[in-house]
């Protein structure tokens, strides 16, 4: 395999099973990134993280690829329960809520804005019934978002919260107050070319 798609996807091989190393090991090497339908002459797919870069595969390994990187989202936020919140924190040492988002989807090499309001913005709207793992969850009011998470599926979401003073787990449907506002939307920080067109 060449040194740049090595680089690329070095993150999955430590995190996936092996049959997924496996399908992600036949990626071609990064491309441009895709605009409308992502067919190639060879019949694949792009799956594109909502950001830079895309990452060409066959058709028939694209389900698979895309969960490993769900699944690797969702690992990388759970990984982080218990680490400290420090407000403006952006690693591992501390994370506020959007540093924790930004740094989780960074490893899998998807850039995100650095604030809540920006990382609402991005991917695609999803509704609360169709949220997936490894989608972003974004709260707030009327006026704007004030906090974000990454939804791990089961009706709960990972975040660094300020009232726990650390990263943790909660649930979507938890009773807001003056400090836990609720959940305003929820965006596709990572979809497959195919699934953006439906």
């Amino acid at each position: 395999m060449r040194a740049e798609t090595d680089t690329r996807i070095g993150l999955f091989a430590v995190l996936l099973v092996s049959a997924t190393t496996t399908a992600v090991a036949a990626l071609d090497p990064p491309r441009a990134p895709a605009v409308g339908p992502a067919r190639t002459a060879e019949g694949s797919v792009h799956v594109t993280a909502h950001g830079e870069g895309t990452y060409a595969a066959p058709q028939s390994l694209q389900p698979m690829i895309l969960g490993a990187l769900q699944d690797s989202v969702v690992a990388l936020a759970l990984a982080q329960l218990g680490m400290p919140y420090v407000l403006g924190g952006t690693t591992p040492r501390g994370f506020d809520c959007s540093g924790l988002v930004r740094w989780v989807t960074a490893q899998v090499h998807m850039p995100m804005p650095r604030t809540a309001k920006l990382q609402a913005l991005a991917g695609t709207p999803v509704r609360r019934d169709a949220l997936e793992p490894g989608d972003l969850v974004a709260f707030g009011d009327d006026q704007r978002v004030s906090h974000v998470g990454i939804y791990v599926g089961g009706g709960r979401f990972v975040h660094a919260s300020s009232v726990a003073g650390r990263v943790v787990v909660s649930r979507l449907d938890r009773q807001p107050s003056r400090l836990i506002r609720p959940m305003r939307a929820a965006r596709r920080i990572l979809a497959s070319a195919e699934r953006a067109m439906n």
